[in-house]
């Protein structure tokens, strides 16, 4: 009996073992299949992050490209969305693919959506960034005066901004002025006025709309000086010193890129499309006309001021000083300046009359390759859920 016993109990005892034993191997069995979760949850949020730096960087890749390449970016169509870049190799992942769509904005500006799809291993990760780009071409729609620090403007003499009377396009005429803008007397804006501080009219000066305290505005084109030089130098026609143009009884045919190290004087009539760029001021002496107000266009970039008086102008004006416009002064065309003088009370009447399509059209693509463009980042989120 006594050796049944201990074999009984000695039974018990490797079941109780066993079943220890089992009760240990789960334990460590959950034990490992919980670590590795926890090391494949971990990877995968790695995976996610790294996904998300190649989206990130395919978002930064297209604005890269539209700094660089502005006639890439003229170029683009409205409303229609476009693949850019598309598998491109990114620390280990891949920008899988990059789209972006051109859009209308309110306010001196285009508008583009930007989705960027980042992967890395089997993790995918969207992002959606929405920018203002301000290129020369969108703020010489009418009259658009950034000096680098915000300005107080008051216009109160014969002053007139106007669509062209041939114009039948649908885009505004935009005042655009980086300060608070005050309008009285005879004063007339035919277009949107767009400011960063306050507008302020007695005499219901503007017969568009009023956006003050408008958000995101665009900064001043730095001048890649060198660029219009270099190129000037390439087809022969750089100048030292002050340098005049035309005439009054002659007809000037321009193309390329003008570069004079001194002033200019600039009148008469002309064909083709050139830009002329001068390190001094930029006067026009007499009436500058083009044969054909539909195609030729001439681009008076001054590093100075720019100067008209008393005569009709056909051009387009980049000024990194001021523009002046004294007497009964009209250019047919458009202004971007840092700063402007109109006559006040009595001094004669100017017009500023714009085409928006035909300066848009015409503007020579070399203007865009020697300015920079404003990029204003509206927002830049990810995209829920991943697509």
């Amino acid at each position: 009996m006594g050796g049944q016993k201990k074999s009984l109990e000695r039974a018990q005892a490797l079941v109780l073992v066993m079943v220890v034993l089992f009760i240990l191997l789960l334990l460590a069995t959950a034990v490992v299949t919980l670590a590795g979760g926890h090391r494949r949850n971990a990877a995968y949020q790695r995976d996610l992050v790294q996904a998300y730096y190649a989206a990130d960087a395919g978002v930064e890749r297209l604005l890269v490209k539209i700094r660089e390449e502005p006639g890439w970016y003229a170029g683009l169509p409205f409303n229609l969305e476009q693949t850019v870049f598309a598998h491109v190799s990114y620390a280990g992942g891949e920008i899988q693919e990059v789209r972006v769509k051109k859009e209308e904005a309110v306010g001196p500006g285009t508008k583009i959506v930007i989705t960027s799809v980042g992967t890395f291993h089997t993790a995918r990760r969207t992002i959606v960034a929405s920018v203002l780009v301000s290129g020369v071409s969108d703020l010489v729609r009418g009259i658009s005066i950034l000096p680098p620090v915000a300005q107080d403007l008051t216009i109160s003499g014969n002053f007139s901004l106007i669509p062209d009377p041939g114009y039948k396009g649908d885009k505004k005429v935009l005042f655009v002025l980086n300060g608070s803008l005050t309008l009285s007397g005879s004063t007339e804006i035919r277009g949107d006025a767009y400011a960063s501080g306050s507008i302020t009219e007695q005499h219901d000066n503007i017969k568009g709309n009023t956006y003050p305290n408008h958000p995101g505005f665009p900064s001043f084109p730095s001048l890649d000086v060198e660029h219009y030089k270099s190129r000037a130098l390439e087809s022969y026609q750089y100048y030292q010193g002050d340098k005049t143009f035309g005439g009054k009884n002659e007809t000037t045919s321009y193309s390329g890129i003008y570069f004079v190290e001194g002033n200019v004087e600039i009148s008469g009539r002309y064909s083709g499309q050139a830009v002329i760029v001068a390190r001094g001021k930029i006067e026009v002496t007499g009436d500058l006309k083009a044969d054909n107000t539909a195609s030729d266009m001439l681009v008076l970039i001054s590093l100075g001021d720019v100067d008209i008086k008393n005569h009709e102008v056909d051009a387009v004006v980049v000024a990194k000083g001021r523009f002046s416009a004294q007497g009964n002064a009209s250019l047919y065309g458009g202004v971007l300046a840092q700063g402007l003088d109109f006559p006040g009370q009595g001094g004669g009447r100017v017009t500023i009359a714009c085409n928006p399509d035909l300066v848009v059209q015409n503007i020579p693509s070399e203007v865009a390759q020697g300015t920079s463009m404003s990029l204003k980042v509206e927002s830049w989120k990810e995209q829920y859920p991943v697509l």
